[in-house]
Formats: C-alpha cells, structure tokens, sequence
C-alpha cells in the first residue's frame, strides 16, 4: 500500500482477524507511506515480515504477530509508534533498520528464538538512532533488546526477564538505560556492552537484593553506571 489509510478489526472481533500469509516468501503487510495505522490484527505464517513498513507518521497498535521471520520490521521508517502489540515465536519481534524517531510502548515480546536460527532477537535496533523504548515487558527470547551501530536510544522502564542476554549494545553509543528490570537465565549477563561508548546505565534493577551484571571489556569506554550495577570483564 502507498497512501495514507486506517486499518482497523471490528473492535468485538480484534487480534481475532486472522490475517495468514498466502504466499509466505511474501511480506503480510508491506507498507511505503506516510500516517498508515494498523490496529486488531492477527498476523501470521510468513518467511518474511507480518507488517513491513517504510514511511512516517504511522501507528501499528493491538496486533498479534505470531510465527513470522520478522513480527514488525520498520525499515528507513520515523515517527511510528508500535504500541500494545503481542509479538511471540517469530524470528525477530520487532525490528527496526535505519529507522530513527520511532516509539515503542507497551508491546509484549517473547519467545522470539525457536524457529530462525540466527534471527532471535525480541527487539533488535540496527543502525537506527533516537528512538524510544518504555514500559515492554520482553521475555523468553535469546537477545532480548539488541542494539546494533544504534545511538542515542532511549530504553526505559522495560521488563526484560528471562532472556538469555537480556540487554545487548555493540557498536552503539550515547544511549540511556533507565530503571529497566532484567533478570538474565542462569549465569550470562543482563547487560552487555561491545565497542560501545558513552552510554549512561542508571537504575536498573534485578530483584530484590541482586546486582545487575554488566559485561564490558575494554574496548568499551565512558558508560557510565549507577545503582546496583557491576562491571565484570
């Protein structure tokens, strides 16, 4: 679709439209517009990506977006907000590449690792700069929240429970992690940090009494960390 359009399930019937890849080399959704929203859906069953979207000024809210290689992928997208969202057993959750500007609020995101291989990030940014993350509850996936060459990011009051790594950056700087709750599987770490600089980690928590274990070698500079945060090399 290239114009501007409200997509919406009838309110009584929402996340029950099933929308079921006919031809699952093919993207469900693939938007190239401006101000598209995209609300109640069920989205299911593809290779590639339940709602694929590049423009501006969207809203991609209340979906389910069940086994696809990606369940929402913005693409050299700004100004969406992607809120309420239950994105589960897909490749990647959520994904955004050269994609700046953007809101996440409030998605459930989890167990995003099973059928993919390498694509098993809850919410992966690539490349992609200021956007915001708050209040999503991430958990079960192998990356929970995954920064790539992504800067002045803000990741906020997101539940990330029960990945295996639970809040990773590499080649990423200047961003802020505030008052997060993760809590890692076994011994890996909560937050890793890879050839990434400058970043402020303040707040974090995870649990009662537990510290929260930060990797960091040496080629990561300048992150500053504050609260029951540690540093192990």
């Amino acid at each position: 679709m290239d114009e501007s359009l409200i997509i919406i399930s009838k309110p009584r019937e929402q996340t029950e439209t099933i929308i079921q890849a006919a031809d699952p080399e093919k993207d469900i959704f693939h938007v190239v517009a401006d101000n598209v929203t995209i609300s109640g859906f069920n989205v299911t069953g593809t290779d590639k990506s339940g709602i694929c979207y590049t423009g501006s000024g969207g809203i991609i809210a209340g979906n389910k977006l069940l086994s696809d290689r990606y369940g929402i992928y913005l693409k050299k997208a700004e100004n969406i907000t992607i809120e309420n969202n239950n994105a589960s057993q897909n490749g990647c959750g959520i994904c955004l590449t050269d994609s700046s500007r953007n809101k996440l609020v409030n998605n459930e995101v989890s167990y995003n690792w099973f059928k993919w291989g390498k694509y098993r990030n809850g919410i992966l940014l690539k490349n992609s700069n200021n956007n915001k993350l708050t209040s999503n509850n991430v958990s079960r996936n192998w990356d929970g929240i995954r920064l790539e060459n992504s800067s002045n990011n803000e990741l906020s009051k997101n539940a990330v429970i029960d990945d295996y790594f639970c809040i990773s950056l590499r080649d990423s700087n200047n961003n802020k992690l505030l008052d997060n709750n993760v809590k890692s599987i076994g011994y890996s770490f909560e937050i890793t940090l890879g050839k990434s600089h400058n970043n402020t980690l303040r707040g974090n928590s995870a649990g009662f009494m537990t510290e929260v274990k930060v990797s960091s070698g040496p080629e990561s500079t300048n992150n500053t960390l504050e609260g029951k945060q540690h540093i192990r090399r």
